[in-house]
């Protein structure tokens, strides 16, 4: 997993990715408190496909062929978020 921090239409954002040899997901979720940890909603994912897209220039997250793709993801990535506390819903 790796974090990144932003500010997006005012608010403060980090951006929690996990990434395999072919895709990467990100999920940008809103700081509430006075940490740096991104504990609150949820407010962009971001899905990427190495194999066909290897520059990230399209995101697949709407993309209804990576559905099974995204639900083994965001699995993953609420286990290792969980971890450090952050509850996925």
């Amino acid at each position: 997993m790796s974090q990144y921090h932003r500010v997006h239409d005012g608010l403060r954002l980090t951006g929690y990715s996990f990434r395999n040899q072919r895709y990467r997901y990100t999920e940008w979720r809103e700081i509430t408190g006075a940490t740096m940890k991104g504990d609150g909603p949820v407010h962009a994912r971001e899905l990427y496909d190495y194999e066909v897209d290897p520059q990230e220039t399209k995101n697949m997250i709407e993309n209804p062929a990576y559905e099974t793709v995204l639900l083994g993801i965001q699995s993953q990535a609420a286990e290792v978020l969980a971890h450090y506390g952050i509850e996925c819903h």
